[in-house]
């Protein structure tokens, strides 16, 4: 498939694209410092500082590829490699597979360096230059924070691994982000739009559908550069079902993903 199969919608440009580069650019760079550091503490046996340098590095790391791998889901329109299941008669788009293990990865490696930052400035093993009073709040703060994530990882876990995922059937669309699952049916939408992605107090650099539902709720918010089908394809996918509930049987079984797989959901720009 070529982007001619799936283009951009006109709100959807690559402007974006460079404040992602520059973020990931930039986080990568703290965490490369981190990892320095933590060497030079390894050479001074200063261990605990190695270790905890060493995952907060790793930490800054991974949250850099996080945008680095959302730019390349963002201009992917080949949705041929996708992670896509049936189960239940519903049709599962799963998170792009590199953000999974990246995100993964940073909530494992955050926890870790929360918790040694916490109990060795409690028990002053661990030699960090930091205030006295910073040395009071910031260990219990880190040690809720860590809590939290460690639930959310467990959950994720529970999940087999996925931390969202976008599901279809000819009923119904929900939409699974992080601890959040939104829902509604088919019927009950009344309207269909998107973002204009920017970065920014006003804006995001995500792509999001928005579902909202005629009684005036808050609308089903699709982030489409986390799911593995990437922007572009998932924007006709949903689109094509909006606009043709007389095809919305075909989202319990194959034949929704053989349209999305030849391009018949594109219908007009």
């Amino acid at each position: 498939m070529t982007g001619k199969v799936f283009p951009l919608p006109n709100k959807w440009s690559t402007r974006p694209l460079v404040a992602l580069t520059i973020a990931a650019v930039l986080f990568a760079g703290v965490g490369v410092w981190f990892l320095v550091a933590a060497l030079l503490s390894a050479l001074d046996v200063d261990w605990l500082r190695s270790i905890f340098l060493v995952f907060t590095g790793g930490a800054f790391v991974a949250l850099g590829a996080i945008p680095a791998t959302a730019n390349r889901v963002y201009q992917s329109d080949d949705p041929s490699t996708a992670r896509i299941l049936f189960t239940d008669n519903r049709l599962r788009i799963l998170p792009d597979r590199a953000q999974q293990i990246v995100s993964l990865s940073l909530g494992v490696m955050f926890v870790v360096a929360a918790f040694i930052f916490a109990i060795g400035t409690w028990t002053s093993t661990l030699d960090l230059p930091i205030s006295p009073g910073f040395a009071v709040f910031y260990p219990p703060f880190a040690l809720g924070t860590a809590v939290l994530v460690m639930t959310m990882l467990f959950r994720v876990w529970r999940r087999g691994g996925s931390y969202g995922q976008l599901a279809l059937d000819p009923v119904s669309v929900s939409h699974e982000s992080g601890e959040l699952r939104t829902e509604l049916h088919w019927a009950d939408i009344a309207a269909f739009s998107i973002n204009r992605p920017r970065m920014g107090r006003t804006g995001s650099a995500a792509c999001m559908i928005y579902l909202q539902p005629a009684d005036g709720t808050p609308p089903l918010a699709v982030t489409t550069n986390m799911l593995s089908t990437g922007c572009a394809p998932t924007y006709w996918l949903l689109k094509y079902y909006f606009e043709h509930p007389e095809h919305r049987d075909e989202l319990g079984d194959q034949r929704a993903v053989d349209r999305l797989m030849s391009g018949r959901v594109v219908t007009r720009r």
